[in-house]
């Protein structure tokens, strides 16, 4: 792994260390405890929070049209564009809870239509957590 020192002058890690700081005034709570105590503006909040930080690092990123719920964060491959990163679980949740799709029809939606889009360089990265499925797994 190459280590970037913003010292040296390096654009991306000085880049992410101005992302930081611009988030590091309020610190973060879990995002279940955020979530249930104000699911609106906890995913406004994130949304915004992301948008501060792309101003630094990529300003070209591309958000996904409503689905700022399932926005977990930004992140990025060695040399690649910091895009934004979304979670699969929650996008699944947004389409069967907000959208009213059953679920075979939400995976399919989702399968043919997000996960599958490629809009070139600034696509949003979609994880799956594996911390999702470790409980899970265990029962």
């Amino acid at each position: 792994m190459t280590y970037h020192d913003p010292e040296d002058g390096d654009p991306t890690a000085l880049a992410q260390l101005e992302a930081n700081a611009a988030i590091m005034e309020n610190k973060p709570t879990s995002r279940q405890a955020r979530t249930r105590r104000d699911p609106v503006n906890a995913t406004n909040r994130a949304r915004k929070i992301v948008e501060s930080a792309l101003e630094e690092l990529n300003p070209e990123a591309l958000f996904m049209d409503g689905l700022d719920s399932a926005i977990v964060g930004w992140g990025c491959q060695y040399s690649k564009n910091t895009v934004v990163v979304y979670n699969e679980d929650d996008i699944i949740e947004h389409l069967t809870e907000v959208e009213g799709l059953p679920f075979e029809e939400a995976w399919e939606h989702y399968s043919f239509n997000i996960a599958g889009a490629w809009v070139g360089e600034n696509t949003p990265i979609i994880i799956r957590n594996v911390n999702d499925w470790v409980d899970w797994a265990d029962e």
